[in-house]
């Protein structure tokens, strides 16, 4: 075949312009690539290729499963299989972890999940504050102010409403929990641990610092330990006597102690004023420890109490001698303090302040200042009619602007305090007089004077007078 018949074959092969081509074909492009069409997605069950088929699952086995905390893979941000990460229950100890909350017990080490410590610095396990509390022996007993939900998680052995008290004695609310400015139930009120004590400054040459309660004991501290004894103080004392409760001047104290609950009721009603609530407005006292109506009738025959044991418990203890509060302090591991300590706990840079607050003594400031000549009554005062006069006798601490100048309460009134002075190898009875609810300031006893018939032995279980205890190393 010639040359023209080769042009003309290939012109016909052309497409170019071709009227077989209505819509004008194009050249391949050589640079263009094919894209493989995705695989279908499956349901979680089914067969699959990779996770990208799953529907939001993963491919495991060539079969789709849940991307979840229990599919038996460590995904989806996880520690450690099932477990850690975002999404994941928190992992068990010795499960992998990159930080403490992927762990059950709060606690990562070297990127394994450990078990609780009492020294790891995280409430975990069933501790109730942070390394203390809970059921472990080898966990430390929680200190004062830190949280509990038995008394066994304290180291004072009290948790009066889910927060370590100071002292054993302070284990129920009512006189444990109710010290400090306003009444129980008020709006505002401001109470805390009526166990709690607060350091002296005293300087060194005088014995140095010390703790001083900073409220008077109340009849609820003593109820508890009335209670824990089985009303045997005496017994507790001839078993747990403390080094001071030795010599002379202690000898007589064991005798004014009582070993049954008679004995304490017939001890507080005998000897002195306002200890004994008897049928008519004739015979009004104010004990501050309440008793039933059939226990008082048979052992001292008394009338019953018109005020509650709730609402007395929180009240000052009174009327009794004072190896009874001497053995109360010896309980929370004190005993009571001397005339210069209670001195002391008013005393600033050397000067004892002529009132626990400062130097100004009106009538309007005591009155401000502290439960005195009958300026306080809850929750009532009582009437001409009364017999039980316990609406008088003040709650620790609702005279929040006559505290010493450490915070200590009421060291200018509510009641006269008993105390202790040394005494050859231990100590004796020491007596000293503050102003009292029931007291106008008296000329023959100035604040701050110390009472002589304390030490004498003639331990008075006046309606007026309580004590304080101080804390020993």
């Amino acid at each position: 075949m010639g040359v023209g018949g080769l042009f003309a074959v290939c012109v016909a092969c052309s497409t170019s312009g071709s009227s077989d081509d209505p819509g004008g074909g194009t050249t391949p492009d050589p640079t263009a690539t094919t894209t493989t069409p995705p695989p279908p997605v499956v349901p979680i069950g089914a067969a699959c290729v990779d996770d990208s088929t799953c529907n939001g699952g993963k491919c495991i086995d060539k079969k789709c499963v849940p991307a979840s905390a229990t599919n038996g893979v460590k995904d989806n941000g996880e520690t450690d299989v099932d477990c850690g990460g975002p999404a994941a229950p928190k992992c068990a100890d010795a499960k992998g972890c990159v930080a403490a909350t992927d762990c059950t017990n709060g606690v990562c080490t070297a990127s394994l999940c450990a078990a609780p410590s009492p020294t790891d610095l995280i409430k975990n396990g069933d501790e109730t504050d942070v390394d203390c509390g809970g059921a472990g022996a080898q966990t430390p007993r929680c200190a004062a102010g830190k949280l509990c939900s038995k008394h066994a998680d304290c180291a004072s052995d009290a948790c009066p409403a889910g927060t370590c008290a100071e002292s054993r004695s302070c284990r129920q609310p009512n006189g444990g929990t109710t010290c400090g400015a306003g009444e129980v139930g008020a709006a505002g009120a401001v109470h805390e641990d009526c166990c709690k004590s607060v350091s002296v400054p005293r300087p060194a040459a005088s014995g140095g610092p010390f703790l001083l309660d900073k409220y008077l004991i109340t009849a609820g501290r003593m109820r508890v330990f009335l209670e824990a004894v089985n009303y045997d103080v005496k017994g507790w004392v001839a078993a747990h006597r403390p080094a001071w409760w030795t010599g002379s001047g202690t000898s007589t104290w064991d005798a004014m102690l009582p070993s049954n609950k008679d004995e304490l009721l017939s001890l507080s009603a005998t000897g002195g004023s306002g200890c004994y609530v008897g049928t008519s407005a004739a015979s009004r006292g104010a004990p501050a420890f309440w008793a039933p109506a059939a226990d008082l009738a048979r052992v001292i025959g008394g009338g019953p109490r018109t005020f509650t044991q709730a609402e007395l418990d929180t009240k000052v203890m009174n009327c009794f001698r004072a190896p009874l509060f001497h053995a109360l302090c010896a309980y929370d591991g004190g005993r009571l303090p001397s005339r210069a300590e209670w001195m002391a706990a008013r005393t600033v840079n050397g000067t004892v302040q002529p009132y626990p607050w400062g130097s100004n003594g009106t009538n309007a400031d005591r009155l401000a200042r502290s439960s005195y000549n009958f300026d306080y009554a809850w929750p009532r005062e009582p009437t001409a009619a009364d017999a039980d006069l316990g609406g008088y006798l003040p709650a620790p601490g609702r005279f929040p602007l006559g505290a010493g100048p450490y915070g200590h309460a009421d060291l200018l009134g509510a009641v006269e305090n008993m105390g202790s002075q040394p005494a050859g190898a231990g100590v004796t009875g020491d007596g000293w007089f503050q102003f009292s609810f029931q007291e106008a300031e008296q000329a023959s006893h100035p604040y701050g004077q110390q009472s002589v018939s304390f030490g004498s032995g003639a331990y008075r279980n006046h309606w007026a007078v309580g004590a304080r205890c101080v804390k020993l190393p």
